[in-house]
């Protein structure tokens, strides 16, 4: 029987050496496969947004599409009654403005709609009149005529000199409502000299008789010339029988002799949302879409300009991913899609929740990898631009955007 002697070892289970190597070849296998891990998962990320930019691309073309075959963004539309003198429906909407286009200056007592009630400011007077067949009309509808608000006589201060949009009685000249409901209120203002303090705001007329307090919309600055969309969401209180509207104008400067203010575009709502504005009339006299829109995620922009400037434009912010196809980015990413100003092409950006840029155009199906600092991105030489967007456009619609 053979004996171990007492000098000899088993080196192959215990040598220190051994097992340093063993471990240390454990690690390199752990730490590359957490990297490894790592670098699929921001992979899978940006995938992510780049899959974004593919369903703007698809959202765009499809709206593109019904604005070049009907004329209209908004086909299906329809009225209850007569036309510009009923509300009107579209999909599950409900416009309950019966005269939401400015086609008379007296709409019957109980009907929304713009009317001449509405003063002119301290010391001030002037006339109110119609305005039809326009071709000036907020951009992205098909509104031709709105009315007009001229000041003949200069007011001193303009607090509440807008234009009311409800019958304004406290009596059976009202607009009806009940408790609970709920409305979103929005019109189109324009004045000829800018005012700071373009707003919408709406109170209740009781069953006793009395009126509740306003409740104000966001206060926008009307610039000189430009249309601009004002909107309050409010909820009818206990007690309530009616509601009435103005689509106000506050300025301590007052007005100028010639000033004018003009409306159009009223929207009356069931719901705690704003929505792009419609009507029943599909008429083709002015195209209701020019085709593509901006767009920013989470936008609470009710006038989304096309260099995604808050104010300016003609449709809510988040208005192309509720559209005739619409969409749902990824999470945690974030888009921006600004157009040139003609609606004929568009550059769209996502953000990555890695951080990452990425830029695809009207131009091309090419994705690209954006470069730079805010402000100052880059895009890769020769990467192909759509006719009137620059990288310049780019990088201040993405400034305008923030979070870029």
């Amino acid at each position: 029987m053979r004996r171990r002697t007492t000098n000899s070892t088993d080196r192959g289970a215990t040598d220190p050496i051994l097992v340093i190597a063993a471990i240390a070849v454990s690690l390199a296998l752990l730490v590359g496969g957490t990297f490894a891990t790592a670098k699929l998962i921001a992979n899978g990320k940006d995938l992510n947004a780049k899959g974004d930019l593919d369903k703007v691309a698809v959202a765009e073309t499809a709206l593109r599409t019904v604005a070049t075959e009907s004329g209209d963004d908004k086909p299906g539309t329809k009225w209850t009654g007569a036309p510009n003198a009923s509300t009107s429906t579209f999909a599950d909407r409900t416009n309950f403005a019966a005269y939401p286009n400015a086609t008379t200056l007296t709409p019957p007592a109980t009907e929304a709609g713009f009317n001449t009630t509405r003063g002119y400011g301290s010391g001030g007077g002037g006339a109110y009149t119609l305005v039809g067949d326009a071709t000036d009309g907020p951009e992205g509808t098909n509104l031709a005529t709105y009315i007009r608000k001229t000041w003949k006589t200069k007011s001193t201060a303009s607090n509440n000199t807008g234009i009311d949009v409800t019958p304004a009685g406290t009596g059976t000249a009202i607009f009806s409502t009940t408790p609970g409901d709920i409305w979103t209120i929005s019109a189109y203002l324009r004045a000829s000299e800018t005012h700071t303090d373009g707003k919408m705001w709406a109170r209740f007329t009781t069953t006793s008789g009395t009126t509740t307090s306003p409740v104000y919309g966001t206060t926008t600055t009307l610039t000189a010339g430009q249309w601009t969309r004002v909107s309050v969401t409010v909820t009818a209180p206990a007690g309530t029988k009616g509601m009435f509207a103005l689509a106000d104008v506050g300025n301590a400067s007052g007005w100028s002799i010639g000033a004018t203010l003009d409306g159009t575009g009223l929207l009356l709502e069931k719901s705690a949302a704003l929505g792009s504005y419609f009507d029943g009339d599909t008429s083709p006299k002015k195209p209701a879409s020019k085709g593509f829109i901006p767009y920013v995620t989470d936008s609470t922009a009710t006038a989304l300009a096309t260099n995604l400037k808050p104010t300016g434009g003609s449709v809510a912010g988040t208005d192309l991913a509720k559209g005739s196809i619409g969409f749902t980015q990824s999470d945690g990413s974030r888009l921006a899609v600004l157009t040139d100003s003609a609606g004929s092409a568009w550059a769209a950006v996502a953000k990555s929740t890695t951080g990452s840029l990425f830029l695809r155009t009207s131009a091309s199906s090419r994705i690209a990898d954006i470069g730079g600092t805010s402000g100052a991105r880059t895009i890769p030489a020769g990467f192909p631009l759509p006719d009137g967007i620059t990288v310049a456009d780019i990088n201040t619609a993405l400034t305008n955007a923030s979070g870029f």
